[in-house]
């Protein structure tokens, strides 16, 4: 009967039904009690469940009763990888690597676990070792792919080159080494590894854009960024362009480019994600109220009836203080829109009626989208109750979003119109309660300006 509660409590653990697993173990142990199998299955059940200190407890425990063994220490070096305490992975990999038990197929796989470790503590000569020590064995794509990272750590250029030449020609590990070359001290190590994997000149000039803003040069990041424009026009790249010549200082040349993807004909396909591009560099540019506006009605009439576009626009316009802009091309509500794209109109719509003051047309819009009923959907719903004369309804959805500074705020003065002090007072406490327990609490600031507006009241 054991026996056959274990191939299951197995079989489930291999396909990751880890609550039907522990279920049956549950049952194995009425049965057998706490032998070694339950030890090493409540392991991987925790390990599944990433308790890596439930794993260190429950092995704890097992060599407490006696029991040892490599299975036994490579499932707690797994969890002490999974808490970083890489020091006493470490010891306990070596135990297993020691071990008179352990096959000559698992050791690659302990080399390799320890050559993690090496890695994780900065000790790359270490790392180095063990993972040389692997490939005398066999080859690994992942094994050379981090001897060759250890090796640029070391800045041994020429072995790391060994290391990764065999990865050239997979797209997955090319990517990722072009990832770690960009984090180089030098760009002639970019370079040179963009010259071996046969780079075009376009991806060169991207990698190098990123190369520079990694390395906080975000002006020769621009530079690079406008010169893969010239060879491709792709206005991801040029967006990019003006984005970088922004945070870089040039703003005058930025907004040259600017003007350029102004230009840029509005694409067939996804045409959200180009009017996103649009927005982002317009941000970055500074231009003054006017001039911003300007654009930003270009940039609509680019989006044409994409409720995307749209959205996207509005969403920009409620982030700069244009919350008239934002009511008035939203005021129109396209037909037909999926429900997920509807409420997210009717939330900007609310909030550009709460901005401009439209308090009823606020209330109404709210009412008619429930679906939104989040955190953010009361408070909203909240302050447009309070502001068209709804003192219950402003009570019901303030009091559920509690602690918040706005939500605080309503209760009190309804509470306080309502002569009833107590409930005023305690609304308060409640709030100081959760201040002295450092609870995360959304417009605090609002909260406390309110309270030192109070106590000047009361003063006079």
């Amino acid at each position: 009967m054991d026996m056959l509660i274990q191939d299951q409590i197995v079989e489930c653990i291999e396909q990751e039904h880890l609550f039907e697993a522990s279920t049956l173990l549950e049952k194995y142990l009425r049965l057998e009690g706490k032998d070694e199998f339950y030890y090493l299955a409540g392991s991987d059940i925790r390990l599944g469940y990433e308790d890596y200190q439930g794993v260190c407890t429950l092995l704890e425990e097992a060599m407490e009763t006696g029991l040892t063994g490599p299975l036994i220490w490579e499932r707690i070096s797994e969890a002490e990888i999974g808490l970083e305490n890489y020091d006493q992975a470490g010891f306990w990999l070596e135990k297993v690597l020691e071990s008179q038990d352990l096959g000559e197929e698992d050791e690659p796989r302990i080399l390799f676990d320890l050559g993690r470790c090496a890695i994780a503590q900065g000790n790359y000569e270490q790392a180095v070792i063990h993972f040389e020590d692997i490939l005398l064995e066999e080859d690994n794509e992942e094994t050379r792919f981090l001897l060759g990272m250890s090796y640029g750590e070391l800045q041994m250029y020429e072995r790391m080159d060994d290391a990764f030449l065999g990865l050239l020609d997979k797209p997955e590990y090319r990517d990722r080494i072009l990832e770690y070359m960009m984090y180089q001290d030098s760009p002639e190590i970019l370079l040179d590894y963009l010259d071996q994997a046969d780079f075009t000149e376009f991806d060169r000039l991207l990698a190098f854009s990123q190369y520079w803003l990694n390395h906080n040069s975000p002006l020769d990041a621009a530079e690079a960024m406008e010169e893969a424009w010239t060879l491709e026009h792709d206005p991801e790249v040029l967006a990019s362009a003006v984005v970088l010549y922004g945070q870089a200082g040039d703003i005058r040349h930025g907004r040259r480019l600017f003007l350029a993807l102004m230009d840029v004909e509005k694409p067939e396909t996804d045409p959200g994600h180009f009017t996103a591009l649009q927005l982002e560099a317009l941000e970055e540019m500074q231009y003054a109220d006017r001039t911003c506006r300007k654009y930003l009605e270009a940039i609509l009439r680019k989006g044409g009836d994409d409720p995307d576009s749209t959205m996207q626009c509005a969403q920009f316009c409620l982030n700069h203080d244009m919350a008239d802009v934002a009511y008035k091309i939203l005021s129109r509500n396209p037909e037909n829109m999926p429900l997920t794209r509807s409420l997210e109109w009717c939330r900007l719509l609310s909030l550009a009626c709460l901005q401009i003051e439209h308090y009823q047309e606020a209330y109404h819009c709210l009412k008619a989208h429930q679906g939104l009923k989040d955190r953010m959907y009361r408070k909203n719903l909240a302050i447009a109750s309070y502001c068209t004369g709804r003192s219950r309804e402003a009570l019901h959805e303030s009091l559920a979003i509690l602690p918040d500074g706005i939500g605080a705020i309503i209760a009190f003065l309804v509470y306080d119109e309502r002569g009833e002090q107590d409930k005023a007072t305690e609304v308060i406490r409640q709030m100081q309660k959760a201040l002295a327990k450092k609870e995360p609490i959304e417009d605090i600031s609002n909260f406390i300006g309110f309270l030192e507006e109070i106590a000047e009241k009361t003063a006079a």
